[in-house]
C-alpha cells in the first residue's frame, strides 16, 4: 500500500508539472498496475494499464509491448479474449516493425493471439499464428530446441481438436524425429 500510495502522490505532482497526457504519467500509471498485479488485483491492474496505454496512443510512436502484453494477459486471465486478441495483434505489428519478421519475441506473441482464438473456440483461426510462430523459432534456435518441441506440440494438439489427424501425425513424426536426433 506504502508504494501505491507513493505511485499517485508521483502521478499527482507529474500531472501538475507536465500535463495528464505526459509519458511520465503513464509509465508510473503502468508502475501502479505492475503493484497490483503482483497484489493479485488484476481488475485494479487493467484500469491502470488502460490509463497508461490511453496516454501513450495519444503521443508519438509505439506503444510501450511489455504494457500492452501485460493487459492483454489482464484481459484473458478475466475471460475477456477479444479484448486480448486486438491487444496481442496490436503487439506483433510492434514487434515486426521494429524487429522485423524473425524475431523470437514476435512468435512468443503469436502462440498468445493463437490461445486467445483457442479459448473463443476459433481453433482453426489458430493454426496460421501457431505455423507462424514455428517458422520463425525454426528460423531463429537450433533444430533441437525446447521452444521447437513446444511449438509443435501447441499445434498438434489444436490439429488434433480439430480432427486434422493426417496434420497432427506428421506434426508428431517431425517432433519425434526431433527428439530422437534423425534430420528431417
Amino acid at each position: 500500500q506504502d508504494a501505491l500510495q507513493a505511485y499517485q502522490s508521483i502521478v499527482n505532482i507529474r500531472q501538475g508539472r507536465y500535463g495528464e497526457n505526459h509519458m511520465s504519467v503513464a509509465e508510473t500509471l503502468a508502475s501502479m498496475g505492475d503493484v497490483y498485479i503482483k497484489l493479485g488485483e488484476l481488475d485494479k491492474a487493467m484500469t491502470y494499464f488502460e490509463q497508461s496505454i490511453k496516454i501513450q496512443k495519444t503521443q508519438d510512436g509505439p506503444c510501450d509491448e511489455r504494457i500492452l502484453e501485460n493487459l492483454g494477459s489482464i484481459y484473458g486471465k478475466l475471460g475477456q479474449w477479444q479484448k486480448a486478441e486486438s491487444i496481442f495483434k496490436e503487439i506483433v505489428q510492434i514487434k515486426r516493425l521494429e524487429h522485423g519478421d524473425d524475431y523470437l519475441a514476435v512468435a512468443r506473441t503469436l502462440d498468445l493471439l493463437a490461445v486467445s482464438y483457442i479459448e473463443q473456440e476459433r481453433s482453426s483461426e489458430s493454426i496460421e499464428h501457431l505455423q507462424e510462430a514455428l517458422r520463425i523459432r525454426k528460423a531463429c534456435l537450433d533444430a533441437d530446441d525446447g521452444e521447437i518441441l513446444a511449438s509443435l506440440n501447441k499445434l498438434a494438439f489444436v490439429y488434433k481438436s480439430l480432427d486434422m489427424i493426417d496434420e497432427m501425425q506428421q506434426v508428431k513424426a517431425e517432433f519425434e524425429a526431433i527428439q530422437n536426433g534423425v534430420d528431417l
